[in-house]
């Protein structure tokens, strides 16, 4: 994909906005901006095919921060914020992360590699949601009652629910910095392995988040010869079914 050509739009109320007021986040809305596709094409990730719409790109958490110059944990933060406020969506595997721009047919309109609006719908209240701060009230950081409600979702799929009041103090920690997607890749990992189980051998809530969880991150798990098969079958099979 080519990635040095191209324009993309900016309205001057964007000044006005929250974003703007936030060194790294509009550092990051911008960055994003630019990572995104003008058209529609298919990019080969590792044995992947990933197709992407206008208003996507493909990342993942260490390339990202590379990228940007900033922290893993302070990038998975600005990632949660764009989120959590419905500037983007992010679709995660354990390999990556395909990142959309909610809003891009609006605000983004091309012909040719030509702008043929004169204003884009940036700041207009009437047409888009990043018109008012509403949405943004809180974008500078997300609060604790925030990471709560994501930590209580968290808590909400892990198979063996003891232990939660140490966990519900753990938990918004671990989000801040590795992300809430990537936690919840590490509980279904977890879940999946030991799915049929006994009980007394799943461990409990308390124990998964505060050390059981790391073997399970993106960088860390290990996944078993059978699951390395059933990859493999389904990339093969989102092929054919593509290309076929």
């Amino acid at each position: 994909m080519e990635k040095s050509t191209g324009w993309v739009c900016l309205h001057r109320k964007m000044m006005d906005n929250q974003i703007f007021k936030s060194d790294k986040l509009w550092k990051m809305y911008t960055w994003c901006l630019l990572k995104a596709t003008h058209k529609e094409v298919d990019q080969v990730v590792g044995r992947q095919i990933v197709n992407l719409k206008p208003g996507q790109f493909v990342t993942g958490r260490h390339s990202a921060s590379k990228e940007l110059g900033f922290k893993s944990s302070t990038t998975n933060d600005l990632f949660n914020q764009l989120k959590f406020n419905n500037i983007i969506s992010i679709n995660s595997n354990n390999k990556f992360s395909v990142i959309t721009l909610i809003g891009w047919d609006i605000e983004q309109v091309y012909q040719e590699g030509t702008v043929i609006k004169d204003s884009i719908r940036i700041g207009n209240k009437s047409d888009n949601t990043f018109g008012t701060n509403n949405n943004l009230n809180n974008l500078n950081n997300l609060n604790n009652k925030d990471y709560a409600q994501m930590a209580e979702q968290l808590w909400s799929i892990y198979p063996k629910k003891k232990g939660k009041a140490k966990a519900m103090a753990k938990i918004p920690k671990l989000i801040k910095e590795f992300s809430y997607e990537e936690l919840e890749r590490a509980i279904k990992r977890y879940t999946d392995e030991t799915k049929g189980r006994d009980t007394q051998y799943i461990k409990q809530g308390d124990t998964f988040f505060n050390v059981g969880y790391v073997d399970y991150l993106d960088d860390n798990y290990q996944p078993t010869e059978r699951e390395e098969e059933d990859e493999i079958i389904k990339e093969f099979q989102e092929i054919n079914k593509k290309y076929g």
